[in-house]
């Protein structure tokens, strides 16, 4: 028996490598949008504000009942400016650790599930601790967020174990 070990380098699984692709562009496209956000954040909330008041001014006339004045009351929160270009910065910095954990993964290295996993912690987090846990359209946006990312995130880590080195053993079998 030899005391030399020799590694195998793993191979990525086809499974994986769709993985990482739909993760690197999901991740530049979300990058590329919330750039778009913080830079565009007054206009976006200038515009906004006027459709919400246009729909304040129809639920008056219309009598309609307070869930729909509370929904339009939390769109009205959700488009300070303000909030809206710490969101996007903050989107901004998660979605460069899902894109930076996308291409660690990519060469099969497995501590970039870690980076996608912080990034996607950071992007469920974020609209949470802006807009609150109470607000409907923030409570919708962080379910939704959630579901996807937990979806990869379980999906990556079933892929963790293909992204060890396989020790080659003596009669020429990989562990």
């Amino acid at each position: 028996m030899s005391d030399l070990l020799v590694y195998a380098k793993p191979v990525r699984s086809t499974f994986l490598t769709i993985l990482c692709i739909l993760t690197m562009v999901g991740s530049s496209y979300s990058i590329i949008s919330n750039v778009f956000l913080y830079v565009s954040a007054d206009k976006i909330s200038r515009i906004g504000k006027q459709n919400i008041d246009r729909s304040r001014a129809a639920n008056m006339q219309s009598n309609s009942k307070q869930r729909s004045n509370r929904i339009i009351e939390d769109s009205l929160a959700m488009l300070d400016e303000s909030k809206m270009r710490y969101q996007a910065i903050g989107l901004i910095l998660a979605n460069l650790l899902t894109l930076a954990g996308g291409i660690v993964m990519f060469t099969m290295r497995p501590w970039g599930f870690w980076l996608y996993l912080a990034g996607s912690i950071l992007h469920i987090g974020m609209p949470l601790y802006l807009f609150g846990f109470n607000t409907i359209p923030g409570i919708i946006a962080g379910v939704a967020q959630s579901m996807i990312s937990a979806a990869f995130i379980i999906m990556y880590a079933f892929q963790l174990k293909d992204m060890r080195p396989k020790e080659i053993l003596d009669d020429g079998l990989l562990r």
